[in-house]
Order: structure tokens, then C-alpha cells, then sequence
């Protein structure tokens, strides 16, 4: 299915964050949708849609990353009592989340990112996965057993 796209997060994600870039997602399409009952401007891509919701978490002061990067390890003091100050990044980390757009481009399986604030995009090729055949012996990935890992 060349033509699915999937706009997932990439990690553990802040519900503000979350909630911003799906308002720049949708109002993206809205506009464009309000625009075509007025004057035809030709589709709105997915990728186009993705950068304004990209562009609306950077309006709204989030930034992109994961948050578990910035997590206290197990025993921490904080964890029983945290410091939301803004003093510890273990508490309160300063990023938000990790959107991705999963797309197929030149027979790969890519994971586009927001490349910041000016906006682009910036694409990973994927390894294969179990659901396709692999590109070489070196990047043979199997899926864990089922009921383990």
C-alpha cells in the first residue's frame, strides 16, 4: 500500500503537546477545504498538513524530543515527591513529544520528522519489518515470539 500515511508519536508525548499539533493538523485541512468552495487550489498533501501541525507546536512553545530521555532512574528522590518548579529537567523535561509521518518514498519505508521551527521535514529509512521482505541479510529484523521478547 504505497499510499498510506501514518501519523503516529514516536515516544511518550504531552497531551497539550499532542492537542497542539492536532489543532495545526485540522485547521490545516479546514482551511484548505474552505478554500476550494471559493477557488480551487489543488489538494492539500498529508506532508503539508504534518508541517502545519509541526508549526503549530512551535507557535504554542513546545519542542520536539522525548521525554523518557530526561526521566529520573528508579530510586530518585523525585519520585516520590517531584520538583515541578522547572528547576529539574527529570521532573518536568523540556520536550514535548516525538511526531512522526510514516510514508513510503523510492520503495522504503520512511519516518519523517519535523526538522524545528523554520520547518522541512527530515526522513530516516526504516528497517524492514516483519509484514515485508528485507532490503539485505544486514537488515533482517523478526518480530519477538508471541508472549515474549
Amino acid at each position: 500500500m504505497p499510499w498510506l500515511k501514518v501519523i503516529c508519536w514516536h515516544s511518550l508525548t504531552e497531551d497539550h503537546a499532542a492537542r497542539a499539533f492536532a489543532v495545526g493538523f485540522v485547521d490545516a485541512i479546514g482551511e484548505r477545504l474552505a478554500q476550494h468552495d471559493l477557488r480551487p487550489r489543488g489538494k492539500l498533501s498529508v506532508e503539508e498538513a504534518f508541517l502545519a501541525g509541526c508549526a503549530n507546536l512551535h507557535e504554542e512553545n513546545f519542542r520536539l524530543g522525548d521525554p523518557r530521555d530526561y526521566l529520573h532512574p528508579q530510586g530518585h528522590p523525585h519520585q516520590g515527591r517531584p520538583d515541578y518548579s522547572g528547576a529539574c529537567f527529570g521532573c518536568l523535561p523540556p520536550v514535548h513529544g516525538d511526531v512522526v509521518l510514516l510514508v513510503r518514498q523510492g520503495g522504503s519505508n520512511v519516518m519523517l520528522r519535523c526538522r524545528g521551527p523554520r520547518g522541512g521535514l527530515v526522513g530516516e529509512r526504516l528497517r524492514p519489518s516483519a509484514f515485508g521482505p528485507p532490503d539485505s541479510a544486514r537488515d533482517t529484523w523478526r518480530a519477538p515470539a508471541e508472549g515474549g521478547a
